[in-house]
This record gives C-alpha cells, sequence and structure tokens, in this order.
C-alpha cells in the first residue's frame, strides 16, 4: 500500500509540474502588435473625430486579422479580404434584421453553417465561425435603426482593410518566407528519413518526412498569384519537386535495407541549413559537392544543390503548382466521405 501511495504521490507531482511548465517557444509578439493596432486604431480615429461609437463598429473589422497565420502572402491576400467582406456583411446583416428576432436567430445558424463549411472545405485554421457570429450579434443588438445596415457594414469592412494592410506590409520584405520554411522542413526531414534507414524508427521517421513533403505541396500550390510569380518562387518550387524524387530513392534504400552514404545525408544536411539564405553569396564557402559517384541518391541531392544555387534556373522557370479551383474544393467537400462531414459527424 504505501507503495503504491508513493508511485501515485510521483505521479501527481510529475502532472503538476507539467501543468505549470513554462513553453518555451517565442512569443509572437509582432503578431499581438499588429492586431492591437487593426483593432485600436478605428478606435483612435472614432474618438479624433468625435465618433467614439462608429469607431468601435470599425474596430470590429480588425478581427480579420486573427485569421492570419503563418502562409504563403497570396493566400493570406484572399483569406484576409474575404474574412474582412464576410464581417462586413455580418454586420450589415444583423442591423438589418435587428428588429426581426426569429430571423435573426435563423441567420445566426445560417453564418456559423457557412463559416464552418467553408473552412473545412479548404481546411483553414483559425477561429472558423465564432467572430462572424459575434459582429452579427454585436450589431443586431446596438443598431439604432436597421436603415443604417449600409453605413456598419461598411466600417467593419473599412477596418478589416486596416488588417490586410497590417497583414501584408512584409511582403516586399519577405516575399516567400512561409513558402521558404515549408521546403526547408521537408529536407530537414528528409535529413533525418536518411539517417533512420536501417533503423527501427525508419517507419515512423518515413510518414513524418512525408507529411513534412506534403505539408509543403500544399504551402506551395497556395502561393500561386500573377502578382506573386518570381524566379525565388520557381526556385522553392523545383527544390521541392527535387526532394519528392529524393524521397523515392531514400525509400528503395530503407526497403532494401541499403545503407544511405554519409556524403547524401550531409549534402541535404547542408541545403536544409541553407534554403532560407537569401542570394548566391551565402553559398561561397559551401563545399563543391562531388559530381559524377554513380550513386542515384547522391546525384539527386547534388541536383538539389545545383538548383539551391540557381545552376539550374534555365530549366525550370514554368514550374508552378496550382492549387485546386473553387468549384473542385466544393465539388469534393460535398461527397459524404469528405473531411469536412467527418469532421462534424465527430463533434456530434
Amino acid at each position: 500500500m504505501k507503495r503504491n501511495r508513493t508511485a501515485k504521490n510521483t505521479k501527481f507531482r510529475k502532472l503538476l509540474k507539467q501543468a505549470f511548465a513554462l513553453n518555451q517557444r517565442p512569443l509572437p509578439w509582432a503578431k499581438a502588435l499588429a492586431a492591437g493596432i487593426s483593432s485600436g486604431l478605428p478606435v483612435l480615429i472614432g474618438v479624433l473625430l468625435g465618433q467614439f461609437h462608429y469607431g468601435l463598429i470599425a474596430s470590429l473589422g480588425g478581427l480579420a486579422f486573427l485569421y492570419m497565420f503563418n502562409e504563403p502572402y497570396a493566400l493570406r491576400s484572399k483569406k484576409i479580404f474575404f474574412a474582412a467582406l464576410g464581417l462586413s456583411l455580418s454586420a450589415g446583416l444583423g442591423v438589418l434584421l435587428s428588429e426581426q428576432p426569429f430571423l435573426a436567430a435563423a441567420a445566426v445558424g445560417a453564418i456559423g453553417a457557412l463559416a464552418v463549411f467553408i473552412f473545412g472545405a479548404y481546411q483553414f485554421t483559425g477561429p472558423s465561425a465564432l467572430f462572424f457570429v459575434l459582429v452579427f450579434l454585436i450589431n443586431n443588438h446596438t443598431a439604432e435603426s436597421p436603415a443604417l445596415f449600409f453605413l456598419h457594414a461598411l466600417l467593419v469592412f473599412l477596418g478589416g482593410m486596416l488588417s490586410w494592410l497590417m497583414a501584408m506590409w512584409a511582403y516586399p520584405f519577405k516575399p516567400h518566407s512561409a513558402e521558404a520554411k515549408a521546403v526547408k522542413q521537408g529536407y530537414s526531414a528528409l535529413t533525418t528519413l536518411a539517417e533512420s534507414v536501417g533503423s527501427a524508427e525508419f517507419y515512423e521517421v518515413r510518414q513524418h518526412a512525408w507529411s513534412a513533403l506534403k505539408s509543403a505541396e500544399t504551402t506551395l500550390s497556395n502561393a500561386t498569384a500573377k502578382w506573386t510569380r518570381s524566379n525565388r518562387l520557381v526556385q522553392l518550387t523545383s527544390l521541392h519537386l527535387q526532394a519528392k524524387t529524393i524521397y523515392a530513392e531514400i525509400i528503395k534504400r530503407g526497403d532494401r535495407f541499403s545503407a544511405v552514404s554519409k556524403e547524401a545525408a550531409d549534402n541535404l544536411r547542408l541545403i536544409a541549413s541553407s534554403i532560407e539564405a537569401s542570394g548566391k553569396k551565402s553559398f561561397a564557402a559551401a563545399p563543391r559537392m562531388q559530381t559524377e559517384t554513380g550513386d542515384a541518391l547522391t546525384e539527386s541531392t547534388r541536383k538539389a544543390y545545383d538548383i539551391l544555387t540557381g545552376q539550374r534556373d534555365k530549366r525550370t522557370r514554368n514550374t508552378e503548382l496550382k492549387a485546386a479551383s473553387f468549384k473542385a474544393v466544393f465539388a469534393d467537400s460535398f461527397n459524404k466521405h469528405s473531411m469536412v462531414f467527418l469532421r462534424l459527424s465527430d463533434l456530434a
């Protein structure tokens, strides 16, 4: 009994220590500051103009910034814009139905269902329907007259456009930071996979590497837009396509229990550590990779290195990964086996 009690006390102390352990992740202070500006600046402008009430309404558009995550700017631009548009429509509809309680109740359900479906169909992370319903209810209960629906919608939309500017301000400085990070994670996972060949952890690491490559592919496909096309995006896309070839080569080695050369693993580590570097000067001190080794995996890593250092730009200018069309996404989402309905059934 005493031994069991001691074990329980030890387990309880361990759980208590884990509960109060500090998370070592860096604080997203830049995002927090931008979110504060997005919501606070409209209020300040309203105070300066003597229209505090209208400033509060416009600040609701700042909630659109909370739908921003570390994603390509092409996707971020559309996502924040349509979030702002959805918030403004919710605000206008809330005012318009301020004297119709039964219709307002039905509208809350419709807004929530539509937002949840869209976020589920596109697999967007974020608060989903929460703030759309919140903006609707606030405007529904604070509206002075249904005739002011357009004014409320316009004010919220203007606040949302401020959020859009705050989300996009860094684009001229780091236009492809999200894509570079995703491709780097893919090559880091490949490095770990190459080093795990022949070990008991190989098949577990294999799943992690494939997930990292699929995540990078999704990120790159979401980065496609006319105004984001550049040699850098072509380079990152080519690196990803080469990473899939390298993955296939490593899997062949793993299935045959054939060891991966140390040179190939070192090459992958070098590539992963250099992807986020900008400009060719970063590679001046990098060792020249061995050529004509006769080893397919080492040759594949050498090709990836050539893409990274700009020696294969001319061959890959038309490389592009395209995201699924709007019509295709919604057609797949209405399938009974889609992730949207599976998640809803889990919640039910």
